[in-house]
């Protein structure tokens, strides 16, 4: 099951996991680097207030966030948004 996370929780997330962070997963499997978190924010909280009131039953999901993810060691992750590479933390 897959749950939402509320984007407003993904700056403390990031500022709490020490630089591990290097960007969300989405709902339906893409990678957003956390610039383009940044550059989207309002979009990404449109789309979580939205599914929150229908219940979280959704049909889109490119703009929804999974989770906060880290890159630990795979050298071909970029950014399903703006294709840059997201380094590994190792």
């Amino acid at each position: 099951m897959n749950v939402l996370t509320d984007p407003k929780n993904i700056t403390h997330i990031v500022n709490s996991s020490l630089g591990y962070a290097t960007h969300v997963t989405m709902l339906d499997g893409g990678i957003l680097c956390l610039d383009c978190v940044d550059e989207n924010f309002q979009l990404l909280l449109e789309e979580y207030e939205e599914a929150r009131e229908h219940g979280h039953i959704v049909t889109e999901t490119q703009w929804l966030v999974n989770c906060v993810s880290s890159n630990e060691e795979n050298e071909d992750l970029y950014c399903s948004h703006c294709s840059n590479k997201i380094e590994s933390i190792y």
